[in-house]
């Protein structure tokens, strides 16, 4: 459960596995909608704030690891003292990939695989853009410094960020896509069963009617 959890964290935040190591519970808004990510400059490679999302699927999925716990490292160390090694939860995490066959090379010949931690910042910058959330905004949620094109010094207001990630969610929820499609098809058979009930009962009424006239 818990690499499962950095594993989401990660994918859906854009985070960085240092940042991920170093999370505090505090950190997370589970009251906003999508929940608010608030990270603060100590923990940040560019040592500023910054604020990004995670979310539903990957909110539940942390509830159920934190548990009762509402304080203190989201990944603590197994002492409890101090938070867990970035390095060693990146190891966990590819230990995972491995596990579930995720863990493939770029090709036969190549030495870098195509998914691993160090991938999961671009995966998600990738994935917002290519659904329409504009660059500049997922530049300033994954903490990229702007670029020289003007596009990424354009800042967007918490939300317009919120908004943008809102949207398009679903482009980043994995586990339960398949369960949330099969909830629509159920609700469109369900819609459809109701109006054929609908034209059922007019073509009784007219047919009701029509022997009335005949008697």
């Amino acid at each position: 459960m818990r690499t499962r959890t950095a594993l989401l964290l990660q994918l859906t935040s854009g985070l960085r596995t240092n940042e991920c190591a170093q999370l505090r519970i505090e950190y997370f808004d589970f009251n906003s909608s999508p929940i608010k990510l608030r990270l603060p400059g100590e923990i940040t490679k560019s040592k500023e704030a910054r604020i990004t999302f995670i979310t539903e699927e990957c909110g539940r999925a942390l509830k159920e690891f934190l548990g009762e716990r509402t304080t203190g490292f989201v990944f603590p160390k197994k002492n409890g003292k101090g938070h867990a090694d970035s390095k060693q939860l990146a190891e966990q995490v590819t230990s995972l990939l491995k596990r579930t066959d995720l863990r493939v090379k770029m090709s036969p010949e190549s030495p870098c695989y195509a998914l691993h931690p160090h991938t999961f910042r671009k995966f998600f910058h990738t994935k917002l853009e290519s659904v329409g959330v504009p660059k500049s905004a997922v530049d300033q949620m994954v903490g990229h410094a702007p670029d020289m094109d003007g596009q990424s010094y354009i800042r967007y207001t918490e939300e317009q960020l919120a908004q943008f990630y809102a949207s398009h969610e679903d482009a980043l929820t994995f586990l339960s896509a398949n369960n949330r499609g099969l909830k629509e098809k159920v609700k469109d058979q369900t819609q459809e069963i109701k109006e054929l009930q609908e034209r059922l009962a007019k073509l009784e009424t007219i047919y009701t009617e029509k022997i009335k006239i005949k008697s």
